[in-house]
């Protein structure tokens, strides 16, 4: 969550998080929607990876957001970026880059 709230203050123009309390796998979890108003990633791909920051970061935030999460998806276009992940707290979900224009159904 703080990883989500970090990167929109450090990237967006303007954002917002969802948060929701649900199951998984019979287990307490918690669902994140971090939705901003751009600029957008050009890559996706390489903000997944370790050590790339748009900001002189370590850029760590993007791979621990997937890590943590049993499900993760994201999503970006040059009005905003839309990760969405769900976890239990186990980690289990490869990060999943469709590029900066695929849209992906939410989690």
């Amino acid at each position: 969550m703080t990883e989500a709230a970090t990167n929109l203050q450090k990237h967006a123009q303007d954002g917002a998080l969802a948060l929701r309390v649900t199951t998984l796998r019979d287990r307490a979890a918690l669902e994140l929607l971090s939705l901003d108003s751009g600029p957008g990633m050009a890559d996706v791909g390489s903000a997944l990876r370790d050590g790339v920051s748009g900001s002189g970061t370590l850029g760590v935030g993007m791979g621990a957001i997937a890590r943590f999460a049993d499900v993760f998806d994201v999503h970006s276009l040059p009005a905003g970026v839309r990760p969405c992940s769900r976890g239990s707290g186990r980690g289990t979900a490869p990060a999943r880059s469709p590029g900066p224009t695929s849209p992906r159904s939410p989690v």
